[in-house]
């Protein structure tokens, strides 16, 4: 054997030959040559020397590069998952709940690019007394519950068919003697009826005013329980300019306004006016006028019109602008004199 032995202890001192080799030992003294770059020296059976280069574990994962992790990563309660530069946002299990921290550092915000899905929970805004909720109700009902102490406000809104939608606006246990109660139940509108809970002023018991949408889209508004005359205030009760409508061949026309100057059919100068092509509420209010001074409208009394009828002190000519006729809703087809005024 050519060559010294190193430091005295019997082992050659030419077996090592390149950097980084090192010493190994089966039946005697053998080079071990150096790895590849980042592998690590360890014990390996498997092999003659005992020894082998190897990948670090993944345990031992380099974090300033890209890796891949194909186990769990266990944080316990309260341990961070710090995100940022600076430590700016963080995740974490607090014990109880799921906490995303936007705000470790400075006034950052949570911002999703993509879409959320909580199926079967609510979204909540809360602290101990107040707090908001966004959810789907078991009727599919989007549902939007505020709370303010111990009062309970909240919004429904739902699909309940083929173009039709609702929604529920109100507020529940209040203290009635500090807050008023307001409600908007059940406004659905679709291919079918329409139909609103009316918008009551005063009591429950005894609504002094409602705003409501009947059947057939009529809006109604009424004064259900007036002990005493009401009082406009500084204002005016107007029954509008009125839109004009044109008689068709039978003498009918579209009623759908309080007041209604008349126009004759295809313009001629004179026409006759049976009544209106649409039903009547009982009760309603209605003005008649020429629409010009130059058509001669006559009010039929007990005419033939397809919606309602007029029951007059006779038939009447109104001959110029001037002229009115006051009918009210009787019945559903017809209407009865109220008064009239001939200013020709």
């Amino acid at each position: 054997m050519s060559g010294g032995m190193q430091g005295g202890g019997g082992v050659p001192d030419d077996l090592l030959t390149t950097k980084g080799d090192t010493h190994g030992f089966d039946t005697d003294n053998q080079r071990v040559p150096i790895g590849a770059n980042t592998t690590v020296l360890t014990a390996d059976s498997t092999t003659a020397l005992g020894l082998a280069w190897q990948a670090p574990a993944a345990g031992g994962a380099d974090p300033t590069i890209t890796n891949t992790w194909t186990a769990n990563q266990i944080y316990n309660d309260n341990v961070k998952l710090l995100l940022g530069t600076g430590s700016d946002s963080s995740l974490y299990y607090d014990g109880t709940d799921l906490i995303i921290n936007p705000k470790e550092v400075g006034s950052g915000v949570i911002k999703p690019s993509g879409d959320i899905d909580v199926v079967n929970n609510k979204l909540q805004f809360s602290t101990d007394s107040l707090g908001f909720e966004l959810y789907k109700n078991g009727n599919n009902e989007l549902k939007v519950t505020a709370r303010v102490a111990d009062r309970a406000q909240y919004m429904t809104l739902s699909s309940t068919g083929t173009n039709s939608s609702a929604y529920t606006v109100y507020r529940s246990g209040d203290d009635v003697t500090n807050y008023s109660n307001f409600s908007v139940g059940a406004w659905n509108v679709g291919s079918g009826a329409c139909s609103i809970n009316s918008i009551g002023f005063g009591t429950t018991a005894t609504p002094k005013f409602n705003i409501y949408m009947g059947a057939g889209y009529t809006k109604v508004v009424e004064f259900p329980a007036l002990s005493t005359s009401m009082q406009m205030g500084e204002a005016f009760f107007s029954l509008g300019n009125g839109t004009p409508k044109t008689l068709d061949t039978n003498g009918d026309a579209p009623i759908v306004n309080s007041y209604t100057p008349i126009d004759t059919f295809a313009g001629a100068a004179t026409d006759n006016f049976d009544g209106g092509s649409n039903a009547l509420v009982t009760g309603t209010l209605l003005v008649f006028a020429s629409v010009a001074d130059s058509r001669d409208v006559t009010a039929i009394d007990g005419g033939t019109a397809t919606g309602f009828n007029m029951n007059l002190a006779g038939n009447f000519t109104m001959d110029t602008t001037k002229d009115k006729l006051m009918v009210i809703g009787r019945a559903t087809g017809e209407a009865s004199e109220v008064s009239r005024s001939n200013n020709s």
